[in-house]
């Protein structure tokens, strides 16, 4: 079955926009689609900083949600389950758009090298802005946090490149990383990612780079698509020693026969590889015709990384809601049908560190796809519309991280039902 359509690329805004009298804000599909999102997956102190958030954000950007998982994060339901929030921005233009809404970050000054630089407009597909909002709430009852314009406690926005093709170490470490962190790298975390890039097996390339300078260790974090399994634990311990490969071991098991895999590691300003790494992937296709999905989720259970009820919920998530499922909840006002809220399953993550359990993660995405010529006029329901044409039930398939390349669709796999 085909998948939405993809945005073209070009000299336009390639970002998908809902019609002009659309919901003013992210908010609409966040409450579009929460009916489907589990109490025990988000508890209702984290869908309400979510919902104050979103209110600030625009309607037409994608968004994934990131929920810890296993039996410690539910002990916490009452105090509401940590939950962070992303979202996904594929233009210059998309960046100042967002930027009024955030906390002063580089946002500003990496769209203005996005659009000026070719080599950053090759290069980078999109970008993702993440939200700590699980971070700042303990902030805020600790300290009140930092306060935004709006008097609430807000997050201050990690930034995140993704990487459309291979590019030169030099440039990652001494263009995209300063503009992602709103300054230079040490030398010696430079030289030590430039190290790590030299240093990959075959199978592997940088998909991802972070800056987590708002994390307060000025740590970078390089995330690696595609590292064929038996390679995973050699590269660790060349890179991190024979502890941090033993460390990835278990993990590696647990995560099976994922299609698309991905490992990610942090560098601090002193050079080092932080003990903490991380190892997610996911299957091409989304659970309603992926059975691995529910075999991958069932180790976790069994683990004691996720609960039963959690892998349940998790595997109730995808699907599609339209104006035709629910008029009265359709958040495009004045007759606009078109297109559909899909909630998708993007990857699961576990975190590893040394002597402990991994933790598990599971990020779910959701946004608006606007139906094929969404630039016309939208038909009313008065005047005898068709209805829009089914979306995949696996639609984790069609939304895709970035440009519409014969090599995404092909390969990578964090965020890519986008």
């Amino acid at each position: 079955m085909a998948p939405p359509a993809v945005p073209p690329v070009g000299g336009a805004d390639p970002t998908p926009r809902v019609p002009a009298a659309g919901p003013a804000s992210l908010a609409a599909w966040l409450a579009t689609v929460r009916p489907h999102l589990a109490p025990n997956l988000a508890g209702a102190g984290a869908l309400a900083r979510m919902e104050r958030l979103a209110r600030h954000l625009p309607a037409d950007v994608h968004a994934v949600l990131e929920i810890r998982l296993g039996p410690c994060a539910e002990a916490g339901l009452s105090a509401g389950r940590p939950v962070d929030l992303s979202i996904r921005l594929l233009s210059p233009a998309a960046c100042l758009q967002v930027a009024p809404a955030l906390r002063p970050s580089p946002l500003r000054d990496l769209a203005a090298a996005w659009q000026g630089d070719p080599t950053f407009r090759r290069t980078v597909s999109a970008l993702w802005v993440e939200l700590d909002l699980a971070r700042s709430a303990k902030s805020a009852r600790s300290a009140r946090g930092a306060r935004g314009a709006r008097g609430e406690d807000e997050p201050e926005p990690i930034l995140c490149a993704r990487l459309e093709r291979p590019c030169a170490a030099g440039w990652l470490t001494g263009t995209l990383l300063p503009a992602l962190a709103g300054r230079r790298p040490t030398p010696a975390q430079g030289a030590a990612l430039q190290d790590l890039v030299a240093a990959l097996p075959r199978t592997a390339r940088p998909l991802y780079l972070f800056s987590l300078q708002p994390r307060g260790a000025g740590e970078a974090r390089l995330e690696l698509f595609g590292p064929a399994r038996q390679d995973v634990a050699p590269f660790v311990e060349r890179i991190a020693g024979r502890a941090a490969a033993r460390q990835v071991a278990d993990p590696l098991r647990l995560l099976g026969d994922l299609e698309r895999l991905h490992l990610s590691l942090d560098v601090g300003p002193a050079g080092e590889i932080s003990p903490r790494i991380g190892l997610d992937g996911s299957y091409r296709r989304g659970p309603g015709k992926e059975p691995r999905w529910q075999a991958l989720l069932d180790r976790l259970v069994e683990a004691e990384l996720c609960t039963a009820a959690e892998r349940d919920a998790i595997l109730r998530w995808p699907g599609h809601d339209s104006f035709w499922t629910d008029p009265s909840r359709w958040p495009l006002p004045g007759g606009a049908i078109g297109g559909h809220a899909v909630r998708a399953l993007s990857h699961v993550k576990l975190v590893t560190r040394p002597d402990t359990a991994p933790r598990a993660k599971v990020y779910l995405l959701f946004g608006h796809v606007p139906r094929r010529g969404a630039g016309r006029p939208v038909p009313r329901p008065g005047n005898g519309p068709a209805p829009d044409p089914p979306v995949p039930s696996d639609a984790s398939r069609g939304w895709k991280g970035g440009r519409a390349t014969r090599q995404n669709r092909a390969n990578d796999g964090k965020h890519d039902a986008f």
